[in-house]
């Protein structure tokens, strides 16, 4: 399925482009009129004002906590965080790779996902276009079953030697594909295991792991 994604024009208004052919199509297409692909609204606004973010978010689901910069992002660090739901705002990857975006001053993507430490509402915006690929990789190309989740970890601590010192530019996300009930795993209290050692690294390990090839 492709998706109409907005780019801002002179005059301050937004045009809509298909993501399969790179057409202009309308804002409430379905279809796109030049090459047929159905389309789904990927259209996010976004204050790119970080420190004023004036997102419209349905009230019925308000995030508890958004993290946008490296510093909010920084309070969960190497934690396990499972994605409930992941929205590119504008860009897509191309079939040779490319990753496009229609305004680069923005972030490439929302995540929506819940950690122990933040709880259940929290929306991260992706800002590396080295992670919204590994993210566009696991939720617009891999097949997930039912009985899989996406658990992803963010750090800036855990770079080859030397990158570290560069880790302001650097791609911050490990994405896992793990079977069903993994997160559980890694949140659970040792004393509450019921699983032996090996059954429990059995269960937990990643079915697929993308992550930059800058981190270790």
């Amino acid at each position: 399925m492709a998706s109409n994604f907005e780019s801002e024009s002179k005059n301050d208004e937004y045009e809509y482009y298909c993501s399969s052919c790179n057409k202009e199509v309308g804002k409430f297409d379905r279809f796109c009129k030049h090459c047929g692909a159905e389309l789904e609204n990927d259209i996010a606004d976004f204050d790119h004002d970080t420190n004023n973010s004036d997102e419209q978010i349905d009230e019925n689901n308000e995030p508890e906590y958004v993290l946008i910069k490296d510093k909010d992002w920084s309070v969960i660090d190497g934690l396990p965080c499972k994605v409930g739901s992941f929205q590119p705002i504008g860009a897509f990857v191309q079939p040779d790779g490319e990753v496009i975006s229609a305004n680069p001053s923005i972030p490439y993507a929302s995540i929506t996902f819940e950690c122990t430490k933040l709880g259940e509402k929290v929306k991260g915006y992706i800002c590396h276009k080295i992670d919204f690929y590994n993210l566009w990789t696991v939720f617009k190309e891999t097949e997930l079953s039912k009985d899989s989740e996406v658990i992803v970890f963010w750090t800036k601590n855990n770079y080859t030697k030397g990158v570290g010192l560069f880790s302001a530019t650097m791609p911050k996300l490990i994405v896992w594909v793990c079977k069903q009930g993994a997160y559980n795993l890694m949140t659970t209290p040792d004393g509450e295991l019921t699983l032996s050692g090996s059954e429990y690294f059995e269960a937990m390990k990643p079915i697929i792991e993308l992550k930059p090839e800058v981190m270790k």
